[in-house]
């Protein structure tokens, strides 16, 4: 007997539905209202199951007719979810929008929230959103956007402090389910929460190169007691004398797996005193984005009395975008990151050396050195997600380099997209000369915490005949 979709039951068909309906946890709403007009059972099945309709997708319409079709959107989806918890993705550029307003008296409901809108519309949404109550409420993504047409507009600044405006706080009423918070760009000083205490991932991504914390504010982030996951902006430290200032001791974050840090050109001091700040035993991975310098100087007086500390459960170090770690980092790097098993390059889009900065410091002469020095002695694996030429031709001294002196390279890991490439051009071919397995990266969950490592499919090792081709997608 032939079993059609039609035939199933409606407990199996319900889980097909919502299978068809979210992809990473995020509805699709063209599926949900297709699978209702299919046919009559369908339909009454999909009206009669509020989680199908509870993720809502809204942008700010323009326009009388646009605006009727949205509100009435919102309006059916708020109904047909019941008491389902709201998953709201909102785009926001009107001051007075109606279908905002008609979310935000559900806010009770609301279980994530992620929000882009334009830097003028920040004041008045956070007024909204301090009054809010949303006891559910787990996820948070706030970003502003452009004002004008031009997608290549900047938005780095100038910032709120700079006019005048702000802080501004919310959600004063409390979140006691907050767990994920990430600000971008002028959402950094626009939404500051009242309630830090459930936090466990906290995002800062900014463009402003003078968004102030005091630091009694610092240290309010820095003791969250439940943060395993945490991306903060050099900036923050910028306009602070005195790492004293922040706390008088090393500030112990006892539960961080993850911590990445952000900067902009010129920033490596204040990555030397952000570790002068904080201590961070349970590490996994460090990201380091924006990361360059050229400071020859000695390190920041205010951090002389603070020992250096070695991450003994650290795995993972990333470089990412622009980083050029400069001679006045790179000792701090070193005797931080010491016991470092894997080495991440995300660094294609930029033109500076992040892999000669990292593992080619310059010699006394100015030039690269012909035997490459042991920076990390228990490194054994390199993940190559993006690289630019000059990278990829420092590897021809690096690599051998390290061979000749016993301390070999035992696994190479590429991305996606530079695995096709590499494996049909030369570059593979010289990888199999050097005896070292080579692995393809799945492309990350973006659901799965940031220091798991993907998943990673082996193509080639030494004494194989063939290799597996990497898989696209």
């Amino acid at each position: 007997m032939t079993v059609t979709v039609h035939t199933l039951p409606p407990e199996l068909l319900l889980m097909i539905f919502k299978f068809a309906c979210f992809n990473n946890n995020t509805s699709d709403t063209r599926t949900t209202i297709r699978l209702s007009h299919v046919s009559r059972s369908w339909r009454r099945l999909s009206l009669a199951s509020p989680a199908l309709w509870s993720s809502i997708a809204y942008h700010s319409p323009f326009g009388y007719r646009h605006n009727y079709v949205a509100l009435q959107k919102v309006m059916t989806y708020i109904a047909r979810s019941g008491n389902s918890p709201l998953n709201l993705v909102l785009e926001l550029y009107s001051r007075e929008d109606e279908g905002f307003q008609i979310i935000c008296e559900h806010s009770v409901r609301w279980r994530s929230l992620s929000l882009r809108c334009t830097q003028p519309l920040m004041p008045i949404i956070s007024s909204r959103l301090r009054r809010a109550r949303v006891p559910l409420l787990e996820y948070l993504c706030v970003e502003d956007v452009p004002t004008g047409r031009n997608q290549d507009e900047d938005t780095s600044g100038p910032s709120p402090a700079s006019t005048g405006q702000g802080p501004f706080s919310i959600f004063s009423g409390g979140s006691p389910s907050l767990q994920y918070l990430e600000l971008r760009n002028g959402a950094v000083y626009y939404m500051r929460p009242v309630h830090l205490e459930t936090l466990t991932t906290l995002h800062f991504r900014s463009a402003f190169s003078d968004l102030e914390l005091t630091p009694s504010e610092l240290y309010a982030l820095l003791t969250v007691p439940n943060l395993t996951t945490l991306t903060i902006l050099t900036e923050f430290w910028e306009l602070i004398p005195d790492v004293a200032d922040i706390s008088p001791s090393r500030i112990i974050m006892p539960k961080l797996r993850y911590l990445g840090i952000r900067g902009q050109y010129g920033s490596d001091y204040e990555v030397m005193r952000i570790f002068a700040t904080i201590s961070v035993p349970l590490v996994e991975v460090l990201t380091l984005q924006n990361i360059s310098g050229t400071s020859l100087y000695d390190p920041p007086v205010d951090i002389e009395n603070r020992e250096l500390e070695v991450l003994t459960s650290l795995h993972t170090l990333q470089l990412v975008d622009n980083c050029d770690i400069s001679t006045a980092l790179h000792p701090l790097l070193t005797q931080t990151c010491q016991r470092t098993k894997e080495i991440i390059f995300d660094t294609g889009a930029s033109d500076l050396p992040a892999i000669a900065s990292v593992l080619l410091p310059l010699a006394e002469d100015g030039e690269l050195p012909t035997k490459p020095p042991i920076v990390f002695p228990e490194l054994d694996t390199m993940v190559f997600k993006s690289v630019d030429k000059h990278d990829a031709q420092n590897l021809m001294v690096l690599l051998p380099g390290l061979a000749e002196q016993g301390r070999s390279i035992e696994k190479v890991v590429l991305g996606l997209e530079i695995a096709n490439f590499w494996m049909k051009s030369g570059h593979g071919d010289w990888l199999r000369e050097m005896k070292m397995e080579i692995h393809v990266e799945d492309n990350a969950d973006p659901n799965t915490p940031m220091w798991k490592r993907p998943r990673r499919k082996l193509i080639w090792r030494p004494g194989d005949d063939h290799e597996a081709q990497p898989e696209t997608e």
